[in-house]
C-alpha cells in the first residue's frame, strides 16, 4: 500500500518509481502534494480504485506510467490527460504510450 504520508515528501521528490512491486490498494490523494514531481511510475502493480483527480496539481509532471493495474478514471475525467495537462508521455495500457494531446508515440517497451 502507498501510504498517505507520501505527501510529506513534497519539498524534495522529483521522481517516484514504484513500478513492479506488487503494491496493492489505491493511489492516495496526497500524491497531488508532490508538486515537484517530474516522473511518476506506478506501472505493473496491483493498484485499484480511482486515479486521483489531485494528479492535476502535478503541473511539471513529464512522465506518468500507470499501466498494468486495475485503476479507473474519476467520474468527472474523460481521460487521464484531462488530469495531467503538461506531461509529455503517459503510459496507460500495456505497451501503449500516448502523448497528453492524445496522439500516439513510439512505445518505449
Amino acid at each position: 500500500t502507498i501510504p498517505s504520508e507520501i505527501g510529506q515528501l513534497a519539498n524534495s521528490l522529483t521522481l517516484l518509481d514504484l513500478q513492479n512491486n506488487s503494491i496493492t490498494g489505491s493511489i492516495p490523494s496526497q500524491i497531488g502534494l508532490l508538486t515537484l514531481l517530474q516522473q511518476l511510475y506506478f506501472n505493473d502493480n496491483l493498484l485499484s480504485g480511482y486515479i486521483p483527480i489531485e494528479l492535476k496539481s502535478l503541473s511539471i509532471l513529464k512522465n506518468l506510467s500507470i499501466d498494468n493495474n486495475n485503476l479507473m478514471l474519476e467520474q468527472n475525467a474523460t481521460a487521464v490527460c484531462d488530469l495531467i495537462t503538461n506531461c509529455k508521455n503517459t503510459w496507460i495500457e500495456q505497451s501503449q504510450c500516448i502523448k497528453c494531446d492524445g496522439s500516439p508515440t513510439q512505445s518505449s517497451t
